[in-house]
């Protein structure tokens, strides 16, 4: 089972060499210890294959540290140069919702939920089904068959500020379910 984790703590600059570019997009970048868009548009990295290969059920959550208008980023899964599924944290209103992104496109699906500063948003992928937790508590699922590989990231979408900021990105392989009667043996065990 793959995980990966990063807290940014080191000097400022691009991400090194434990991400990837992703083709189309642009990069992010380390500021005062937490990550920010480095160019204007659409940008997305990933963990690099060579640090870490993830199966194709996967999470990724990050903890928003600022938010500011018409600046959004937020962890991703199933990331490719063709696009991905992300928690698009939107600055202007302070919501947030799951996005089927493209280079050039990030529509919402979903309902939309509430996030503020110092939440942890979490966003995992299982067959065809996207949940976003806040707090791991559930905020949204929804069914998109668009994605089925690639790996878990960093998203965003950068107007004019680089102002909305995360930290602490972790990211993980999702286990598979044990069978229902190893889980009935351990419910009448327990």
């Amino acid at each position: 089972m793959a995980t990966f984790s990063d807290n940014f703590n080191r000097a400022d600059g691009g991400l090194g060499s434990d991400w990837s570019s992703v083709s189309g997009f642009g990069t992010f970048q380390i500021s005062s210890n937490i990550v920010r868009h480095n160019t204007p548009g659409f940008c997305a990295q990933t963990v690099n294959t060579g640090t870490a290969t993830f199966t194709a059920d996967q999470e990724a959550s990050a903890t928003i540290t600022a938010v500011f208008e018409f600046d959004r980023i937020g962890p991703a899964v199933r990331v490719s140069a063709s696009g991905g599924y992300a928690i698009v944290v939107n600055g202007t209103t302070g919501t947030a919702y799951i996005s089927p992104f493209t280079p050039s496109a990030r529509p919402s699906i979903g309902s939309g939920f509430s996030v503020a500063v110092g939440d942890v948003v979490r966003i995992r992928v299982v067959d065809d089904q996207v949940t976003a937790y806040v707090n791991d508590v559930l905020a949204d699922t929804v069914t998109d068959p668009t994605y089925t590989t690639g790996q878990p990231g960093l998203w965003g979408d950068w107007e004019n500020s680089r102002g909305t900021q995360l930290d602490n990105f972790f990211a993980a392989d999702v286990a598979a379910l044990a069978p229902a009667a190893a889980t009935l043996a351990h419910l009448l065990n327990n």
